[in-house]
């Protein structure tokens, strides 16, 4: 059971209704190495029935940064290339991915959130709870 209080119902986590049920190809414009991690990961959110249609566009976002730390590491070892660009590049896109996972409960500590069903918020010390 939920408890309520000022900031409402903590919802339940569960499967999506909408969930994808099949991995789709991805999209033509992504780097091999992005296209990689989309096979990596969609096969687990799907799984998991996190994600639907509309979700898409920020697991190809996701995968996008993700390419880009791996691309970003290759160019800054290739002779010829400005490292600290690279660095800056590779550094950006490791903060991208990493937000971006958490919210796709790629990381453990999101995957926990998402997937503890039996978590329930204690409203024992919260001066704002609803009794």
């Amino acid at each position: 059971m939920s408890a309520t209080h000022l900031r409402g119902v903590k919802p339940q986590a569960g499967r999506d209704p909408d969930a994808i049920k099949r991995k789709p190809p991805a999209p033509a414009h992504l780097t091999p190495f992005a296209r990689k991690e989309w096979d990596r990961v969609l096969p687990m959110l799907i799984k998991r029935g996190l994600i639907c249609q509309a979700d898409l566009g920020f697991v190809e976002a996701y995968c996008t940064a993700r390419g880009l730390v791996v691309e970003a590491e290759l160019r800054r070892r290739q002779q010829g290339e400005d490292m600290l660009k690279w660095l800056r590049t590779q550094n950006a896109a490791m903060l991208t991915a990493a937000r971006l996972s958490a919210s796709l409960g790629l990381d453990p500590s999101s995957r926990a959130r998402l997937l503890d069903t039996d978590a329930d918020e204690s409203d024992d010390d919260d001066p704002l709870a609803i009794r």
